[in-house]
């Protein structure tokens, strides 16, 4: 029998047996549980759910301090990827406290970038090994069965039933809602994006050479399931998009010839035909309503608050108000976003702001992904063994395809607006960081610094758990007293 430490220190798939690798489990585990928390909670649109998950998050950045002091590892090196995002963070906090006229909403903007930048920062520089990894996403996988599950539930019944059971309070869904399913989120357009988010990396799994049969068809299957939840869904451009993201990953990773992959096309467009007849042309003919044109309304109306407002925008949290204000378009409900990230991000924070983000964000994913074409599709292993494709080049494509999916959600809807959402598509960007880039930033070896770094992050943790749930519950507050007006 095999001992279950070996010679060298490590323990079988946990890795070295170290104080510092044991803190680094913890604050794995920790980062799947947020995930897997705020997605079951309706994808942390609530106040309420924020205020629960405050102190997972300031535990979340202790844990990174503590790991950071007593981690062997020497010469000790975290990221400057995430420090690029930094000075998008300083402009929210001087939008929120000096340029909003609507600081109020911009500070539960704020602490929800705060949230996500936490995450962004503690998954870029801790989970160190693949093993970490493939745990990180085997859970962020885990509220999808809960998800589907939900969703053959609610295509049949009221939405709303299921969702009261996995929040613990009333959720009234609006009417519009029934008939689609929603998953574990408050709309279906939501749980579109959720599904979009995960499925290239199912389909990539299942295609590439690196799992045996059985796990292949396992990931097949887990493809299928999610297709089947968006043809529940029934968002039409969700479906679309579906369509080409298919497409463009058996382009890049199926391995089929020119002349079935122009089939494949073929028949992508039909498909393509098919669900604008059936979800947009058809209803034309009968009593329902057929194309919207409220979404273009939305976008023109904010592109018209970036023009008047070009440099700094309109403040953060104000584009509700700034909305209710124009005399070009009235609707009848209250409007907190353009269902657009990009003309959100521009209409809220300007040019500087919108330069602060995608500069960064461009920055990375070309960088990641020159750093993926640099591996080989197939490697080699000799002496009969079977083919495959390095790990690397796997985790690498299914970040990167994570990411576009992301940006597809966030050009189509409102993610920033669901938090877990958000930070599906910085587990993503993060794995890119982790396997796209060297650590540049070296950090004092000496004790005094180590610990330093440790008090630094305890005082940032009791900051937030004492500055953050002001907002969050007054947030609360007006959304319970609009519920109950309504």
């Amino acid at each position: 029998m095999s001992p279950i430490v070996d010679k060298n220190g490590n323990i079988a798939y946990l890795g070295r047996l170290s104080w510092g690798n044991f803190v680094d489990w913890l604050v794995t585990l920790v980062l799947g549980i947020i995930l897997v928390r705020l997605t079951l909670g309706l994808g942390g649109v609530r106040p309420e759910t924020h205020i629960a998950l405050l102190p997972l998050f300031g535990i979340l950045l202790i844990l990174h301090g503590i790991w950071l002091a007593v981690d062997a590892t020497a010469p000790k090196r975290i990221s400057h990827i995430p420090i690029l995002f930094l000075p998008l963070l300083g402009w929210a906090v001087l939008s929120v406290f000096w340029l909003s006229p609507t600081s109020w909403l911009g500070k539960v903007e704020l602490v929800y970038a705060v949230e996500a930048f936490i995450f962004f920062w503690v998954a870029s520089n801790n989970t160190r090994t693949r093993n970490h990894i493939l745990v990180l996403l085997f859970m962020a996988l885990l509220p999808l069965v809960v998800a589907l599950a939900n969703a053959i539930f609610q295509f049949i019944q009221d939405p709303s039933l299921a969702a009261d059971a996995l929040t613990g309070y009333a959720v009234r869904l609006s009417p519009d809602f029934f008939g689609q399913s929603t998953g574990v989120f408050g709309d279906p357009t939501s749980f579109s994006i959720f599904l979009l988010l995960l499925f290239p990396g199912l389909l990539i799994a299942a295609m590439i050479q690196r799992f045996t049969v059985i796990q292949r068809v396992f990931f097949y299957y887990l493809a299928f399931i999610v297709l089947v939840g968006l043809l529940l869904v029934q968002v039409t451009w969700a479906l679309l998009f579906f369509i080409l993201i298919t497409l463009w990953l058996v382009w890049l990773f199926g391995g089929c010839s020119r002349k079935r992959f122009l089939q494949l096309t073929a028949l992508g467009a039909l498909g393509m035909l098919l669900i604008v007849w059936f979800f947009e042309v058809r209803p034309l003919f009968s009593s329902q309503s057929g194309f919207s044109t409220v979404r273009l309304e939305l976008w023109v109306e904010s592109l018209r608050m970036f023009l008047r407002n070009p440099i700094a925008g309109v403040g953060a949290g104000a584009f509700s108000q700034a909305f209710e204000q124009s005399a070009s378009v009235v609707l009848p409900a209250k409007v907190d976003s353009p269902q657009n990230d990009f003309l959100l991000l521009l209409s809220q924070y300007g040019l500087v702001g919108g330069l602060l983000c995608w500069a960064p964000l461009g920055y990375t994913l070309y960088h990641g992904f020159k750093r993926w074409q640099m591996f080989p599709a197939i490697m080699n292993l000799g002496r009969g063994r079977r083919p495959k494709v390095q790990f690397e080049r796997f985790i690498l494509s299914v970040s990167l395809a994570g990411c576009v999916s992301f940006l597809i959600g966030a050009f189509c809807s409102f993610s920033f607006y669901v938090p877990a959402l958000l930070l599906y598509g910085l587990l993503f960007l993060s794995i890119l960081v982790k396997y796209g880039f060297v650590r540049r930033c070296n950090i004092p070896d000496h004790l005094i610094a180590r610990w330093s770094y440790c008090v630094l992050t305890v005082f940032l943790a009791a900051v937030l758990l004492k500055l953050a749930p002001v907002p969050l519950h007054a947030q609360a507050l007006e959304e319970e007293g609009r519920e109950t007006l309504n």
